[in-house]
């Protein structure tokens, strides 16, 4: 493999959706970057940019192997589709939001990984996040200081 996949991580509401989109803008014309959808077992959110796939769809793609990358947090099912693994495999920088947990893996699958860390002071993250967590009745702040491994 001669490319790399960079692993966007960070606490939720740091940016990293944000961040990503102005990179995205910035470097659209350029051949051999690839800006990686996530596929994930909830709806679209108005501040996070994946497309979504039903719990049987998760299932079957991780049963079958149809996901460069598939991991479970928060409740949901999340995963790379192939084609970022087919890009990286060609030579092409591939750009994705991962969790942090993820990342061992993402490095055995994908060979090279670069990981960019995203944070934000604890006063800017509270704000942006729910109310406890998106699904299993977490509290939000352990979610956003939670380390990279």
């Amino acid at each position: 493999m001669s490319g790399v996949l960079v692993a966007v991580v960070g606490p939720s509401g740091a940016g990293k959706d944000a961040l990503m989109g102005h990179a995205e803008a910035q470097l659209r014309p350029r051949d051999g970057v690839l800006f990686v959808r996530r596929l994930v077992t909830r709806a679209p959110g108005a501040f996070e940019d994946h497309d979504s796939i039903s719990e049987a769809e998760f299932a079957e793609g991780v049963e079958n192997d149809r996901f460069a990358l598939a991991w479970r947090a928060h409740g949901h099912g999340y995963a790379v589709p192939l084609s970022a693994l087919d890009a990286v495999r060609s030579g092409a920088i591939a750009v994705c939001n991962l969790s942090r947990n993820a990342v061992a893996e993402a490095e055995r699958a994908f060979g090279r990984v670069d990981t960019v860390l995203v944070t934000a002071p604890a006063d800017v993250i509270a704000p942006r996040l729910p109310k406890g967590s998106r699904a299993l009745g977490r509290p939000a702040e352990p979610r956003s200081r939670r380390p990279v491994r």
